[in-house]
């Protein structure tokens, strides 16, 4: 019956057992910052408008282990006529940003793409 099913955890609840911390608001400032005064980073935004439409945390994984612990997902908006021609080309749509906090260096930089 309905006592005997298991409530299913959230990732707060999964990140509180294993005892990784959530991002308090200055972290997640401070990672920002770091992003945006990579070089990199600077270069693949410059004169583009963009939004950050996620910051938290990274585990695990190939940038996990090059010391990756925050990552910034950078969104490039898409017009109309834009969102057409995505059914015939590939068009990058923003950035995923991986982000040692404690050492405040960028880990990785990957171009994400709308697929077609």
């Amino acid at each position: 019956g309905i006592r005997g099913l298991v409530r299913s955890r959230g990732l707060g609840d999964v990140y509180k057992r294993q005892g990784m911390p959530l991002l308090t608001r200055t972290d997640r400032e401070k990672a920002v910052s770091v992003a945006l005064e990579d070089a990199e980073v600077k270069a693949k935004l410059a004169d583009t408008p963009f939004t950050i439409d996620a910051v938290g945390v990274s585990i695990g994984g190939p940038v996990g282990r090059r010391g990756a612990n925050v990552q910034i997902l950078f969104t490039v908006p898409v017009t109309i006529e834009e969102e057409i021609s995505l059914r015939y080309n590939r068009q990058q749509t923003g950035l995923t940003v991986f982000v040692n906090l404690k050492e405040e260096r960028v880990v990785q930089i990957s171009e994400n793409y709308r697929p077609m």
